[in-house]
């Protein structure tokens, strides 16, 4: 579980450096050419120490380029998002879409294109987050 002060500490991370993604991985052939999905949260920083932090509190994965470091988190995603949420105030939208696809994925409704929409979503988000960094 984790604690309140934590949430809201990754809360700003999310918030400041956090990226939310829906990939699609392959279509499947047994299904009759479904998407398959997965869902990944990571933070990029050029610092070590905190890549470090995340990565020995959450256990997830870390990739150092060298000049810039990333922390990726591809399970348990649920109970990030639902510990930082209540203290996100600019990526709120994108992480409620993250969680929603998380709690959608391998129900029958995926059959029915709603995660190709939130795909969508996270993307163009993404987009207008980016137009309002420059």
């Amino acid at each position: 579980m984790i604690s309140e002060i934590d949430g809201a500490y990754l809360a700003g991370l999310l918030d400041a450096k956090g990226s939310f993604l829906i990939k699609k991985v392959r279509e499947s052939r047994k299904l009759g050419n479904v998407a398959t999905y997965a869902a990944s949260l990571a933070i990029t920083t050029t610092s070590k120490t905190l890549v470090e932090f995340l990565g020995k509190h959450q256990g997830k994965r870390i990739i150092d380029n060298g000049s810039y470091r990333t922390w990726w988190c591809y399970e348990d995603i649920e109970s990030l998002l639902v510990a930082a949420m209540p203290h996100m105030k600019v990526r709120l939208e994108q992480a409620a879409l993250l969680l929603e696809f998380i709690r959608h994925s391998g129900t029958p409704e995926r059959l029915s294109g709603r995660l190709d929409e939130l795909n969508e979503s996270i993307k163009l988000l993404k987009k207008n987050d980016a137009r309002e960094e420059q």
